[in-house]
């Protein structure tokens, strides 16, 4: 064998394992990606449920919670302050689920269910109430996407599902 079939050879050695290797990465990369997407979607719903669990496990605030998102006038100034703590940890824990989104870490399907809890409830007369006294306290992007949110209440949320029934 002469210098020049063993240099072919090299090359065709050295394309194939730069082939093996660039797939190799490929596959990481996606693997990566997907592991990215699952961990923001598992801290979107952590976020959500450090606000909803102490609702639902307290009557005291699950009734503050409901009375604020129909009306937070109609508080107590101790009770309206109280909503205004829980819905500030809701925002924010929507705002990272849309800068999840923005980034491109969640994927559209995911967003879509998230949108739709957020359509519900940022639509409510209290969470509008509270956007409009305390909106500067989050990101412009995040600003940006709820004031493009209907103005009308778009549908129902936990609080007034009973209202519905009744």
């Amino acid at each position: 064998m002469n210098w020049d079939a063993l240099s072919a050879v090299a090359q065709l050695i050295a394309t194939v394992g730069l082939f093996v290797s660039v797939a190799y990465a490929g596959i990481q990369l996606r693997h990566s990606t997907r592991l990215a997407r699952i961990t923001a979607e598992g801290a979107a719903a952590a976020a959500f449920r450090d606000v909803i669990l102490p609702i639902a496990m307290d009557a005291e605030l699950a009734r503050i919670w409901q009375a604020g998102l129909a009306s937070p006038d109609a508080l107590s100034v101790d009770d309206r302050v109280r909503f205004y703590y829980l819905s500030f940890q809701a925002l924010k824990g929507a705002e990272a689920v849309h800068s999840s989104f923005q980034d491109g870490v969640m994927d559209q399907d995911t967003w879509t269910g998230w949108n739709n809890v957020f359509e519900r409830h940022l639509t409510t007369p209290g969470l509008r109430r509270y956007w409009k006294d305390r909106s500067e306290m989050f990101a412009p992007s995040f600003q940006k996407y709820v004031r493009a949110l209907p103005e009308e209440r778009v549908g129902t949320t936990v609080a007034n599902l009973t209202e519905l029934e009744a």
